[in-house]
């Protein structure tokens, strides 16, 4: 992604963390904002604090990005249907765990 102008704090700056599309609107705000809103999905791609990852869903399933593995996971067959990297069930929880609490937000909303 190629962002310019004025309202971008960090003139030159070159990102190669993995971050996804949902990080757009936290990142901008911090940019033109200057300070960190709370976006429930998404984060702040220059906070140096923020953990790399990247989530997505599809049909009946998931993945999971981080900057060493990633892992599509079906939901129908309840398994790991691609991955590269090494996996641990802490991953698979955790892709589990987003998928539960971006669902449930957009249930109760």
């Amino acid at each position: 992604m190629l962002w310019l102008g004025g309202a971008v704090a960090n003139p030159g700056a070159v990102v190669e963390k993995t971050v996804s599309q949902l990080d757009v609107a936290g990142t901008l705000a911090a940019q033109t904002l200057g300070q960190n809103m709370y976006f429930p999905f998404s984060k702040n791609i220059f906070d140096s604090t923020a953990k790399p990852w990247a989530f997505f869903t599809f049909n009946n399933g998931f993945g999971f990005v981080q900057p060493d593995k990633y892992f599509l996971f079906d939901n129908v067959s309840k398994q790991v249907m691609e991955q590269q990297g090494q996996l641990n069930e802490a991953d698979i929880q955790a892709g589990k765990a987003l998928q539960q609490w971006f669902y449930h937000d957009y249930i109760t909303k």
